[in-house]
C-alpha cells in the first residue's frame, strides 16, 4: 500500500502528533516527508537568506531550526517534498511574530534562546514597533494581515508549481488549564493573555481559510488541556494524549473523504 506523503509546517501542536510517543503507529499511516518547525508565514514566504551570524545563545536543540529559518530555503524544501498533504498551524504568527534582519522578516523565536532576554539582546528590537517587530493581533494589526495574505499567496504559488496537495489547517489553541502529576487540574498563569492570543489565532485561521482551499481540524474545548507530565514540559500547547488521538481520528476522516 502506498502511504500518503505528509509535510508538517507548524509548532508542537502539529509536529507532536507525528511523534511515536503520542502516535506509536503513525508511520503505518503516512510517510512524513518534510517538517518545518516554528516558522511564521512571513518568514516561510521569504526565499532570501539572512546574512547574520547564528546567535550563540540559542539552545542546541534549536540550531537546525534557526539555521533553516535564516537560510530562506524552507519554502523551496516544502515544494520539492511534493507532499500529498500539508498540515499547517499558525502558532508561530501568534506566539512569536516576526522581527526584521537585513530588512527581511524573520520569525522572532524567543523559545530558541536559553532565556527570552537573550532574544531581546540579539534582535535589538525590544522597543521597536510595527512594521519592524510585530505579530498578528486581531482587529488591530492590518499591516501584518496584509503581509500574511501576500505570504500565503507566495507560499501557495511555490507549492502548486510542483504538486497539488491537500492542505489541512490545524486549528489548535492555547490551553487554559493543565493536568498535574497527581491528576488534579490547575489554571495556567496569565489566562487573560492566553485568551487574547486565542482570539488572535481565531481570526488569523479565518484569514488563512479565506485565502486557501483547505480542510480544517478544530478541537472541542475539553480537549485543549495541558499536561504537566508532557515529555517537553508544561506549556499551553503541550496537551494530554486525547488531543493527539482526536487529531489522528480527524486526519483519517479527512483522508478517507479526499
Amino acid at each position: 500500500m502506498v502511504l500518503p506523503k505528509v509535510a508538517v509546517v507548524g509548532s508542537c501542536t502539529s509536529r507532536d502528533a507525528f511523534n511515536r510517543r503520542f502516535a506509536p503507529q503513525y508511520k503505518e499511516k503516512v510517510e512524513l516527508v518534510e517538517t518545518i518547525y516554528q516558522s511564521s508565514l512571513l518568514s516561510l514566504a521569504r526565499e532570501s537568506p539572512i546574512i547574520e551570524k547564528m546567535p550563540s545563545m540559542i539552545q542546541p536543540k534549536f540550531h537546525e531550526v534557526i539555521s533553516r529559518e535564516f537560510s530562506g530555503k524552507n519554502l523551496g524544501r516544502l515544494a520539492l517534498a511534493a507532499a500529498d498533504v500539508i498540515i499547517i498551524d499558525l502558532f508561530a504568527d501568534i506566539h512569536f511574530g516576526v522581527t526584521r534582519l537585513n530588512n527581511a522578516c524573520v520569525t522572532r523565536n524567543h523559545m530558541a534562546f536559553c532565556h527570552p532576554s537573550q532574544a531581546d539582546m540579539y534582535f535589538s528590537d525590544e522597543k521597536l514597533l510595527p512594521p519592524h517587530r510585530m505579530r498578528y493581533e486581531a482587529k488591530h494589526n492590518n499591516y501584518y494581515r496584509e503581509l500574511a495574505i501576500t505570504s500565503i499567496k507566495r507560499i501557495l504559488a511555490e507549492i502548486y508549481s510542483n504538486n497539488n496537495p491537500l492542505i489541512i489547517l490545524n486549528s489548535a489553541r492555547m490551553s487554559y488549564t493543565y493536568r498535574t502529576a497527581n491528576d488534579s487540574y490547575q489554571v495556567f498563569p496569565k489566562i487573560e493573555r492566553l485568551k487574547w492570543k486565542n482570539n488572535n489565532w481565531d481570526e488569523l485561521d479565518d484569514v488563512f481559510q479565506e485565502n486557501v482551499q483547505c480542510a480544517r481540524i478544530e478541537y472541542p474545548r475539553e480537549l485543549l488541556v495541558g499536561d504537566e507530565q508532557h515529555p517537553w514540559g508544561k506549556h499551553p500547547v503541550h496537551y494530554r494524549q486525547n488531543f493527539y488521538s482526536f487529531f489522528w481520528d480527524s486526519l483519517d476522516t479527512i483522508l478517507r473523504g479526499s
